[in-house]
């Protein structure tokens, strides 16, 4: 997982790293790598307890269930695998027109609510 972090230089103290979303952290240290690694702990330790960092729908549905963690991601060794295959563009396209769709009715459905709303 990764989560935006400002790193900035405290004047005569070293750096400062911290986030705001979706988790609220600040360490300062003497390097800037110490303080990065300072925050990576800080972090897992706030999760260790069995806290977890998610995705919510508006509906309640959970989207996604985020786990800090140092192994790769699994699906690079996927990246680039289409390459060449005789279906891609047509798999893109249909994708691109699905999401066209979904886009539409998304849309049509927000109107129907202001409408109703009014």
């Amino acid at each position: 997982m990764q989560i935006t972090t400002l790193i900035e230089p405290i004047a005569g103290r070293g750096f400062r790293a911290s986030t705001r979303n979706p988790i609220e952290i600040s360490v300062e240290a003497e390097s800037r790598d110490e303080a990065i690694r300072q925050l990576q702990a800080t972090l897992r330790a706030r999760l260790a307890d069995g806290s977890e960092i998610i995705g919510v729908e508006s509906s309640g549905e959970e989207l996604v269930n985020f786990e800090l963690e140092d192994e790769p991601n699994p699906w690079i060794e996927f990246a680039g695998g289409l390459q060449g295959h005789p279906l891609l563009e047509e798999w893109k396209k249909a994708m691109a027109d699905y999401r066209d769709l979904v886009d539409r009715e998304e849309a049509e459905r927000d109107a129907l609510r202001e409408a109703n709303a009014s």
